[in-house]
């Protein structure tokens, strides 16, 4: 068999088993285990109920909106009260200092709807639809991020770098059967030196969600199954309306959050709502519903999501040349059906790259300038850190931007800078924490931009009249 094709049999062989040993730790280390609910009891903890949700049901957000707007009305941050047949909701004051990130997420919602009026609680549905699903799911990741910090959440992955580095260097021995004996050593040593970092940036894109329940998250869960089956033994709060929260204070949010108060969830509706590709704009002065087009990550194509216009020209103007050389090596392999399809795939690199290229360089020496009203503002990513207590540092929004012009938008992407993070220098976390997550634009700004037409990147941002 040519060397060829024993090495890159060996180097897949390589991959699979180590991506295969990664998802099969994180699956085992990351299994629901039943959870023995603990005596029925009616005390509550300090956990938020949005918190409280995701213990319950495995990670995974159910009633995150709803019992967080009820927890906001419980501690009087917002008023929901009935008038007649429908139910208004409105903000008591400005933002008080301590929220969570998914609290302050729900308030700022709810601020932008209504403000200090009262309002129905079907427009704030309404207009939670703009958007809705992206927001929810930017929510139930918070009140992760959350639960992480509170140590009730975890990932264990203390075995993935030693099992990269071992796959690395087993990975540097596919390159041996391709070199002369004589430089077998150096490429061996020179592919081991990098090969782990591919393998670190397939496990990212490829295995997720690896949070499990710590032992004090699984003691909190077990508590929390016992207040909810304390709830459910009291037949007559089940159908309790949500501005019966006015009454029963956060009960009624804790209810919602362990799936026991359908009632008031059903009454809310924030799970059930929301389009993420729809927002009505009044910017041309008649009011017109814009569809909105969200780049879709590809784990395997685009595992980090966009790239810069300067990054995706760099990188491909390193690409270009190493797959011409690879193509001019593969003119020297022997077996034709191997030179052929080697052959192939350096042509399909090649034409690729070179339209990156041209594409990234259109964007870098052709910026386009647009002028108009932001619609909506979403958080597009962050990074994870354990620094000072801070465990989300966002590292980039989505802004859509009207012009006018187009009813087809497409978010632009704005870094943490230039969307208006605050310079904090001082040695509190808490307000390290609030300088890092501002946003210095709301909905309603009008903004010029100028940005990259392709990667939708934006290179500068200032308000304007």
């Amino acid at each position: 068999m040519p060397p060829v094709l024993l090495s890159l049999g060996f180097a897949v062989l390589v991959v699979a088993a180590h991506l295969g040993f990664v998802w099969l730790v994180t699956a085992v280390r990351s299994r629901p285990r039943a959870i023995v609910a603990g005596a029925a009891t009616p005390e509550l903890r300090d956990e938020s109920p949005a918190v409280v949700n995701l213990l319950v049901n495995r990670l995974r957000p159910t009633r995150v909106a709803s019992a967080t707007l009820l927890d906001l009305a419980a501690r009087r941050v917002v008023e929901l009260f009935a008038a007649g047949d429908e139910l208004f909701v409105r903000v008591r004051g400005p933002q008080p200092a301590g929220l969570a990130a998914h609290e302050r997420r729900v308030f700022e919602r709810v601020a932008r709807v209504a403000g200090d009026s009262a309002v129905p609680l079907e427009r704030l549905l309404q207009r939670h639809a703009g958007g809705g699903r992206r927001w929810t799911g930017w929510l139930g990741r918070e009140a992760r991020f959350e639960a992480r910090r509170l140590g009730l959440v975890g990932r264990h992955e203390r075995f993935m770098p030693v099992t990269a580095i071992v796959s690395g260097a087993l990975l540097a021995l596919a390159v041996v059967p391709l070199v002369p004996a004589g430089a077998a050593l150096q490429a061996w040593a020179c592919v081991a030196a990098f090969a782990w970092l591919p393998l670190f940036i397939l496990d990212a894109a490829l295995v997720d969600d690896r949070d499990r329940l710590t032992a004090q998250g699984r003691a909190a869960a077990a508590h929390w199954l016992g207040v909810a089956a304390w709830l459910r033994a009291h037949e007559s709060l089940r159908d309790l309306p949500p501005e019966a929260v006015a009454v029963w204070d956060r009960y009624l949010a804790y209810g919602v959050a362990l799936d026991v108060f359908q009632h008031a969830a059903q009454s809310l509706d924030f799970e059930t709502v929301g389009r993420d590709d729809e927002l009505w704009s009044d910017v041309t002065g008649t009011e017109r519903l814009v569809r909105v087009r969200y780049w879709r990550r590809s784990r395997i194509l685009a595992p980090l999501g966009q790239v810069d216009a300067r990054a995706r020209l760099i990188w491909s103007a390193l690409s270009i040349p190493a797959w011409a050389l690879i193509a001019g090596l593969a003119t020297g392999i022997g077996s034709a059906g191997v030179r052929l399809a080697v052959l192939l795939l350096a042509a399909l690199q090649l034409l690729r790259h070179g339209y990156r290229a041209a594409r990234g360089a259109y964007d870098v020496l052709r910026p386009l300038e647009v002028t108009g009203t932001i619609l909506d503002i979403t958080l597009n990513s962050h990074v994870p850190v354990d620094t000072a207590g801070i465990t989300d540092v966002p590292s980039s929004y989505y802004f859509i931007v009207d012009d006018g012009r187009t009813d087809r938008l497409t978010p632009w992407l704005v870094n943490r800078d230039l969307a208006g993070a605050r310079k904090h220098f001082g040695n509190d976390p808490q307000a390290l924490v609030a300088a890092i997550r501002h946003v210095g634009y709301r909905p309603g700004d009008r903004v010029r931009l100028v940005g990259q037409r392709y990667s939708r990147y934006v290179r500068s941002l200032r308000r304007v009249r």
